[in-house]
């Protein structure tokens, strides 16, 4: 499966969401999430395959920043806090937000690159 492509535009400092409906994109109907075992977006350096990629930022269902706003309707909400990112001294990252469907299954949905804003005021 390929994933859509979305980039993001995020400033840090700030608290950084959107939401997103997952949707076949063969039939185009909303994927029921009632029974995923999590969803994942990592914030990488470089594609996870590579023995030098650093990871920025871990947002989970069952950790936190993703959560199911309508399961029936696919809706998830993403959220990374003020905080995550306070440290932050990259400007770009790539990114994925995979679900994971039950132990075998997980599959990628959307991928991209986040542009960081950096925060001057502290």
């Amino acid at each position: 499966m390929i994933p859509a492509k979305h980039n993001l535009n995020w400033y840090q400092g700030a608290t950084n969401s959107f939401r997103v409906q997952l949707k076949n994109k063969a039939s185009g109907e909303p994927y029921n999430l009632t029974d995923v075992v999590d969803i994942r977006m990592q914030l990488r350096s470089a594609p996870a395959v590579k023995t030098n990629s650093v990871v920025y930022l871990t947002l989970s269902k069952t950790g936190t920043g993703i959560e199911v706003v309508n399961a029936a309707q696919g809706i998830i909400s993403v959220k990374s806090l003020p905080t995550d990112l306070l440290e932050a001294t990259w400007t770009e990252a790539n990114y994925d937000l995979d679900v994971v469907w039950d132990e075998t299954t997980t599959l990628p949905y959307l991928t991209g690159v986040v542009k960081l804003t950096p925060d001057y005021t502290r």
